[in-house]
């Protein structure tokens, strides 16, 4: 039986790379346990197909305890493109020596016929030496390499062919961030790569996420931790906590200097203002009901919120962290974007994007966008995209002509999005689907799709 070489490689993300100097921690995972992430990739070199299913894999520490991964999933050699994401678990702190695969059945197939495959061991267990150790709450990435022509017996006996090597969280080069509400964590991709390399451990239900200025900080919302979560994006992992907020954080926006958070409360229908220099909250300033959004003007120094139960827009001059005007647009406004000299605003309880003037505050025309509007990002020549999550949208806007230029059909969900301008590429969450899409935003088309966690929400885009 003639068969070609094909590899796999196996990415297992457990919670982030250490860091030595660090301030106040979250409790992002209860009871000292770390997070473990098991991603799959295929690159498929063509011949026969071999498939196998996998039942379970476990880590075994030093004493001889196996903990189970809980991963389950149909895996093929003729997979091809990506990470896929097989299981998310969380694991005791300490040392682990080795990781055991189980098998329940293997075939190949040949010529158009699928062949069962006689697995080597009785129980389908492949075992595999490993030596890291776990830190609680922190996060390490293991990569486990499969060739499927190696894993096949002469005698149509299958047993996976498995070589591990330990690589820490990769943060070289253009970086993106998405938080995963489920799994207290970030997932961090490699924009060049267009790979998932690694995860952070950070607040509970993490939800909104700003990036600094210069790029070096993230602030992530932890919605369950009522507090922020700051990391170090070179470090590549929590150094500050801004905690006793009282209230639980969703949505984010920065000052156009950095030094001031405004994060949106909807349990408690505010926004708390936080000096970044001192982790403290400066003023908290009342808004409309369920606040679902906001946006910073840079160019007229304001913060915009969306008062989604309340059918109106509340401004708030970026100076006095005083409330000047209080906007009636829509039923239930969600998502906010500024472009060229007018805020542009969808509605979730209808199809319509409303345009309201910035000088004069009156809306000034209606986009039919097609779909409820869920998120808005100021875009590239003239744009501005919306996502439409019960639709699976995402939806291209001229700003000039508020006409729709282009709708393309995406996953389960798809919410908040991150532009990266340089390499004209927009990366797009689709929270039902537990995906990060990447686009070509100048062709309008989907170029690549990721696993990340569990329900993620927010991305930003970090340059080198």
């Amino acid at each position: 039986m003639r068969l070609a070489k094909h590899l796999v490689l196996v990415v297992l993300t457990l919670a982030a790379a250490s860091c030595s100097s660090l301030g106040k921690m979250p409790q992002a995972l209860t009871g000292g346990t770390s997070q473990v992430y098991l991603y799959l990739e295929t690159l498929e070199t063509g011949g026969e197909e071999i498939r196998f299913a996998l039942a379970e894999v476990f880590l075994v520490d030093e004493d001889g305890g196996r903990h189970p991964v809980g991963a389950e999933a149909m895996l093929s050699s003729a997979d091809g493109g990506g990470r896929r994401r097989l299981a998310v678990s969380r694991m005791a702190p300490g040392r682990y020596v080795g990781m055991e695969w189980h098998v329940s059945w293997a075939t190949v197939e040949c010529e158009g016929v699928s062949m069962p495959l006689e697995l080597q061991d009785s129980k389908g267990r492949t075992l595999v030496e490993i030596d890291f150790s776990l830190d609680s709450g922190r996060s390490r990435t293991l990569f486990v390499q499969w060739s499927a022509g190696s894993s096949l017996r002469e005698t149509l006996g299958f047993s996976p062919a498995l070589a591990v090597r330990e690589q820490r969280v990769d943060l070289a080069g253009s970086l993106a961030f998405v938080t995963n509400v489920d799994d207290a964590s970030l997932t961090v991709v490699n924009r060049s790569l267009g790979l998932v390399v690694g995860s952070i451990a950070v607040g509970p239900s993490p939800m909104g996420i700003v990036a600094s200025p210069d790029g070096d900080r993230l602030y992530v919302a932890s919605h369950g931790g009522r507090c922020i979560s700051v990391v170090d994006v070179a470090a590549g992992c929590v150094v500050d906590t801004f905690g006793n907020l009282g209230r639980a954080p969703t949505e984010l926006a920065l000052s156009r200097d950095g030094l001031l958070l405004f994060a949106v409360n909807p349990d408690s229908d505010c926004v708390a203002v936080i000096d970044t220099t001192t982790g403290q909250i400066v003023t908290v300033v009342d808004v409309g009901r369920d606040p679902g959004g906001i946006v910073f003007d840079t160019d007229r120094n304001r913060v915009y919120v969306a008062d989604t139960g309340s059918g109106t827009l509340t401004v708030i001059d970026g100076n006095s962290l005083q409330v000047v005007r209080t906007v009636a647009v829509g039923q239930a406004p969600r998502g906010l974007a500024v472009a060229d000299g007018a805020l542009f605003v969808t509605d979730a309880g209808s199809s319509t994007m409303w345009v309201v003037d910035l000088s004069t505050y009156a809306t000034t025309g209606l986009v039919p966008a097609g779909s409820r509007g869920g998120r808005l990002l100021q875009g590239l020549s003239g744009m501005v995209y919306m996502t439409a999550p019960l639709a699976g949208e995402l939806t291209f806007v001229r700003t000039a002509t508020r006409s729709v230029a282009k709708r393309v059909s995406m996953d389960a969900g798809p919410g908040h999005m991150g532009l990266d301008a340089v390499h004209r590429k927009l990366y797009v969450v689709c929270t039902e689907a537990d995906e990060l899409v990447v686009l070509d935003a100048t062709m309008r088309k989907v170029e690549t799709v990721m696993q990340v966690g569990r329900r993620p929400y927010g991305v930003v885009v970090i340059d080198e």
